[in-house]
């Protein structure tokens, strides 16, 4: 059976169409492009407002208290951390601009591949996932547990948190952040965010569970970098 011309059209349609279709998706800038903008729309609307953020990501609370229990850990740290380092964009990556990435961070809590992997071997998350929120949280609270216990300090001073998240917790004993005084000016900011976000949880009848920081279980002076676990937590990054 031959083939009219309007169907012979309507085939060609469809050829082309699927062609088009497959050429956008092989597009590099394309789908970078696309994700950045899925990403910007995932982010809460009010990223100030810690219980504005708990309303529209019901789940989110769950997941930040439960890490926050199982790392003895503080929410509003932990959150002030993220907001920070990925605004809450899930698939945040520092880019140069010709969109190249300046380095391996990414996720929630732009954390670099090498830092990563090393939460990974001591908590066996194998599955974790930078830009999965409930891996994300457990990683900031385990960085936090960790740095208490390395360095020595408050786990509710989030700008010294800040500075041993960014600096390593070797370079936050060596003092590295001294020379860099736009990352002391950052923390300073952490540290605020934190308190903003404390203050407006205490306003929150809803999340009254979740106000009080959990104590520091192995807190020392609050400004001391004095060495704890380095026999086990080595000086890697």
């Amino acid at each position: 059976m031959f083939l009219s011309n309007i169907d012979l059209v309507k085939i060609i349609i469809l050829i082309l169409s699927f062609l088009y279709v497959s050429s956008c998706s092989s597009t590099g800038s394309s789908y970078q492009y696309s994700v950045y903008e899925r990403a910007i729309s995932d982010k809460p609307s009010n990223i100030n407002n810690i219980c504005s953020i708990f309303d529209e990501r019901e789940h989110w609370e769950k997941l930040v208290a439960d890490a926050s229990t199982k790392w003895s850990t503080d929410i509003p740290t932990i959150m002030a951390i993220i907001h920070q380092e990925s605004s809450f964009n899930s698939k945040a990556r520092p880019l140069d601009d010709n969109n190249r990435p300046l380095s391996s961070a990414y996720g929630y809590p732009q954390a670099l591949d090498q830092t990563w992997s090393h939460y990974i071997q001591k908590t066996g998350n194998k599955s974790a996932k930078r830009d999965n929120f409930a891996d994300a949280v457990d990683f900031v609270g385990w960085y936090i547990h960790t740095t208490v216990r390395v360095n020595n300090i408050s786990g509710v001073r989030a700008d010294l948190i800040y500075l041993n998240y960014h600096e390593g917790w070797g370079g936050f004993r060596a003092n590295t952040y001294n020379s860099k005084p736009w990352l002391i000016k950052v923390s300073k900011k952490v540290l605020d965010r934190s308190k903003v976000y404390r203050s407006q949880l205490q306003k929150c009848s809803d999340y009254q569970s979740s106000v009080q920081p959990i104590q520091d279980r192995n807190s020392g002076s609050e400004s001391g970098n004095n060495s704890g676990d380095n026999g086990y937590y080595s000086d890697w990054f």
